[in-house]
C-alpha cells in the first residue's frame, strides 16, 4: 500500500458543500468521545461539544441537524448550553432480538 497525501476537510466545509448539492439535506452528527480518550484523541467534552455546536449554529440551518453520542456527558452539556439543538443518546445493548 502506498501512502499518498490527503486532505481532511473541515466539518464546516463539508456542511457547506453538502448544502450546495442538496439544500434540503439533513445531518446526523455523532460526537465520539469518552473519558479514557479525552485530551488524547479529542479535547475535553465541553470544548468538543461547543466546537460542534458552533459549527452547526454557524450553518444557518441548525434544525436540520441531529447530534448523537454514546457519551452522555456531551449530550448533557449540549442540552444545558444549547437547548434548541436536537440530541439523541446512543446505547449499546448486547441482548439478542430473539
Amino acid at each position: 500500500q502506498q501512502h499518498i497525501p490527503a486532505i481532511k476537510p473541515l466539518f464546516k466545509d463539508i456542511i457547506r458543500q453538502a448544502r450546495q448539492l442538496r439544500p434540503e439535506i439533513r445531518f446526523n452528527v455523532e460526537i465520539k468521545s469518552s473519558v479514557e480518550l479525552e485530551n488524547t484523541y479529542h479535547p475535553p467534552v465541553a470544548e468538543y461539544a461547543t466546537l460542534v455546536a458552533n459549527c452547526i449554529l454557524d450553518s444557518q440551518h441548525p434544525a436540520s441537524f441531529t447530534i448523537q453520542s454514546f457519551d452522555h456527558r456531551a449530550l448533557q452539556f449540549l442540552h444545558q448550553h444549547y437547548p434548541d439543538l436536537r440530541l439523541s443518546l446512543l446505547i449499546e445493548d448486547d441482548r439478542s432480538f430473539e
